[in-house]
C-alpha cells in the first residue's frame, strides 16, 4: 500500500518524501534472499495532508465498490431463489406458477 502511494506521488510529479534507510540486513535462506530494512520517512504538513486526501479518496472508492458488490450479490440471491422456486414447481404436480 505504501509503495502504491509512493508511485502515485512520483507519477503526479510532486511530494518527494525524505526517506532514509537506517538499517539494512540481507540474508539468504532456502534459495531466497530476505532483505530487511528500517526506513525513516520525513514528511511536511502538505505531504501529510495530501496522503490523508489520498486515503480518504481510496476509502470512498472502496465504499462505492462495496455498495455495487452488495447490490449485485442481492440480485443474485433473488434470482437464485426464483430459479429454485421454479425447479420446485417443475417437480410438483401443480406445474409452473407465475412469479
Amino acid at each position: 500500500m505504501e509503495m502504491l502511494w509512493e508511485v502515485l506521488c512520483i507519477l503526479r510529479g510532486g511530494l518527494q518524501m525524505n526517506k532514509e534507510i537506517l538499517n539494512k540486513n540481507v540474508v539468504i535462506e532456502n534459495n531466497l534472499v530476505v532483505i530487511t530494512e528500517n526506513i525513516k520517512t520525513t514528511m511536511d504538513r502538505n505531504q501529510l495532508e495530501s496522503k490523508l486526501r489520498d486515503i480518504q479518496m481510496q476509502k470512498m472508492r472502496l465504499q462505492e465498490q462495496n455498495l455495487r458488490l452488495v447490490t449485485e450479490y442481492n440480485q443474485l440471491v433473488t434470482e437464485e431463489a426464483e430459479i429454485n422456486d421454479l425447479i420446485v414447481q417443475l417437480n410438483s404436480e401443480e406445474g409452473i406458477k407465475e412469479i
